[in-house]
């Protein structure tokens, strides 16, 4: 299983979730901090996700 592909399609799932949730349901002015901040939690989503996957599959 190659991980960098495996990340970066968690990532931008998890990203255009996030800024969804963020526009639509939080109603906020997507401003350089709020985006930025939404870019780093998603980072650190897609990490815990891609090593969630990676063990599960050496477990298999």
């Amino acid at each position: 299983m190659e991980l960098v592909p495996l990340f970066f399609v968690t990532f931008t799932i998890v990203l255009a979730v996030n800024l969804f949730l963020d526009k639509m349901i939080m109603n906020r002015e997507m401003t350089r901090y709020v985006f930025f901040n939404n870019l780093f939690i998603c980072f650190l989503i897609s990490l815990v996700l891609t090593n969630i996957f990676y063990l599960q599959s050496l477990m298999s």
